[in-house]
């Protein structure tokens, strides 16, 4: 299609046109590469999301499943779970703008996903927080009587809401994960 733009183009560059019979597919090929780049990259974020998504609601899940995090230093556990979130905030912005260029609605759930196991983080910590009482669980004043008061007041408080995100969040990221796997094998099919 012959335009102004090609017009002048093509009068500052006259010697461009000998190349079209050398790369008569270039600008096709090109456009091929950079669709399998676009693909590969939206699989990869995609993959680091889920999988930090799964090994945080894992790691909550045993903090609220097991008493011995509970009597033990809780900063370990929620170290480990900070040191995760950290990426995974880098991840979940990539695995969205990956997934937005070609569906909104899957990007959208992938936000609220996001923001679920950010709020079983909190509801994590808020429990394991509580559960220890005034003092660490180490301190030789306390009786297993007042433990057991505490653990069980912050079950209540925050230990009942956490395990119910994360019976929630268990059920969608692995919905979201079916979703997904077929969203990428549409892409596959169209490159």
């Amino acid at each position: 299609m012959v335009t102004e733009v090609n017009i002048k183009y093509a009068a500052i560059r006259p010697d461009l046109e000998c190349y079209n019979h050398i790369m008569p597919n270039f600008y096709q090929q090109l456009k091929i590469r950079i669709e399998r780049r676009q693909h590969q990259r939206l699989v990869e974020c995609v993959h680091l999301w889920y999988q930090t998504s799964v090994e945080v609601c894992e790691l909550c899940g045993e903090a609220l499943d097991d008493l011995l995090p509970i009597q033990e230093d809780i900063g370990v556990l929620l170290d480990r779970a900070d040191r995760k979130l950290f990426q995974y905030r880098n991840d979940a912005n990539d695995a969205r703008r990956a997934i937005r260029r070609i569906d909104l609605v899957l990007s959208n759930r992938v936000e609220t996903i996001t923001e679920q196991v950010y709020e079983l983080r909190n509801q994590t910590a808020s429990f394991l927080i509580r559960s220890q009482g005034p003092g660490p669980f180490g301190a030789a004043s306390e009786d297993s009587s007042e433990k057991d008061a505490y653990y069980r007041r912050a079950m209540g408080d925050s230990g009942m809401k956490a395990r119910s995100i994360k019976a929630n969040l268990d059920r969608e990221i692995e919905s979201i994960w079916q979703d997904i796997e077929g969203f990428i094998s549409t892409a596959d099919n169209r490159i």
